[in-house]
C-alpha cells in the first residue's frame, strides 16, 4: 500500500488528530507500506517543524527496519510528474502527490493511505480511481 506524508506524520506525532486512525489503518493492513523520496522528504520536513528531530529519526528508522519501503520513481518520470501537476493544477497537485501517482502506475499498487482529499479526484491511466484509505 502506498502511503502519503499525512499518515506518516500522524503516525509519528501522537498529538496529531489523525494519529489513532492512521495507526489503526496501518495495523489493519497486511501489506508492506511504500512511499517515494518526495513524500519521505515532505514528511520529514513537517515532522521536524512540528515534533522535532526524534520524530524524523523514527521516520528514517521505519525505512531502515523495512517497515516502510521507498519506491524508486526514476528521474525519467519527471515529464509524467510535470504533466500530472499541470493536469491537476486546480487541486493543486504537488511533487509528492505526483510521485505517488507515478509510483502507482509503475508498480500497479493503487491502494493509498492518505489524508489528502485530492486523491479522490486524481486518476490513474484509463481513468481508474485510487482506493483511498483510511
Amino acid at each position: 500500500m502506498l502511503v502519503d506524508a499525512g499518515p506518516l506524520i500522524a503516525l509519528l506525532d501522537r498529538h496529531d488528530p489523525d494519529h489513532d486512525e492512521c495507526r489503526q489503518a496501518i495495523a489493519d493492513g497486511d501489506e508492506a507500506l511504500e512511499t517515494t523520496w518526495p513524500v519521505l522528504t515532505a514528511a520529514g520536513n513537517l515532522l521536524q517543524r512540528r515534533v522535532g528531530t526524534r520524530a524524523v529519526h523514527e521516520l528514517v528508522g521505519l525505512v531502515e527496519r523495512g517497515a516502510l519501503r521507498i519506491v524508486d520513481v526514476p528521474a525519467t518520470s519527471i515529464d509524467a510528474i510535470g504533466a500530472l501537476m499541470r493536469t491537476y493544477a486546480d487541486a493543486p497537485m504537488d511533487i509528492a502527490d505526483a510521485s505517488l501517482v507515478a509510483a502507482a502506475e509503475a508498480t500497479d499498487e493503487t491502494r493509498i493511505l492518505t489524508l489528502d482529499a485530492h486523491f479522490h479526484a486524481y486518476r490513474l491511466s484509463g481513468g481508474r480511481r485510487f482506493p483511498v484509505l483510511p
